[in-house]
């Protein structure tokens, strides 16, 4: 798992932009590597409770930054072929 740390930016939420960029670019980069990844935010529960702190100084954040996301890495156990497009379930909105 790579644990993605922000810290708060102005504008406020550009740093969320950042994050999902950086995520995307970690998983994009384990694909090309043939290590199959998920990207999890679920992982921030532990960031939501009392032992924010803990987790922050285990993990090594730096100071002022927060959980912004993570990037399970691994292998799958079987694979499947993604799914077929409904086009029933489509909308456009013009």
């Amino acid at each position: 798992m790579i644990m993605v740390p922000i810290a708060k930016s102005e504008p406020a939420g550009a740093e969320l932009i950042d994050c999902g960029i950086i995520s995307q670019n970690i998983a994009l980069a384990a694909t090309s590597l043939g290590i199959d990844n998920l990207i999890c935010g679920f992982a921030g529960l532990c960031f939501a409770g009392n032992k924010k702190e803990h987790f922050k100084e285990m993990l090594g954040f730096p100071e002022g930054y927060e959980f912004g996301v993570s990037v399970l890495l691994g292998y799958a156990d079987k694979k499947s072929n993604p799914h077929e497009l409904d086009f029933s379930k489509v909308s456009v909105i013009e």
